[in-house]
């Protein structure tokens, strides 16, 4: 279970990663192929991938060995779990999108974050005393 764990982590990592990179360096093309929200504001998205970036990074720190760094996987999960809640308010209550549009645009999202939740529930129930 600590491997798919730590796959878990890694992935996680990974797109963070490349989200805060694309937002950084290649925002017009990001805007254009992953995150169309218009407006265009290249500011905003230099600002999301300055978040993004970072949380990788932590991510990346965690995966290498999850148990010791606890606090640091709890506070990116939360992150990922306010991010993903963020979309649904969104697209449900703000934009008021159909059923089918809302799943669509949040599925890559939650199914990052409902298995990261999962290895954050399964390593804190499974600490050592």
């Amino acid at each position: 279970m600590m491997n798919l764990t730590r796959l878990v982590i890694f992935l996680n990592a990974l797109l963070n990663l490349f989200a805060g990179l694309g937002l950084l360096f290649f925002p017009h093309w990001f805007f254009e192929n992953i995150g169309h929200f218009p407006p265009y504001n290249r500011h905003y998205l230099g600002d999301a991938g300055a978040f993004l970036l970072p949380w990788g990074v932590a991510l990346l720190i965690v995966a290498r060995d999850p148990r010791r760094r606890l606090t640091l996987l709890g506070v990116a999960t939360l992150a990922s779990v306010i991010h993903a809640v963020n979309h649904l308010v969104g697209d449900l209550a703000l934009e008021r999108l159909p059923l089918g549009q809302v799943v669509r645009d949040n599925l890559q999202v939650w199914i990052f974050t409902v298995p990261l939740v999962g290895a954050y529930l399964w390593l804190r129930r499974n600490q050592p005393a």
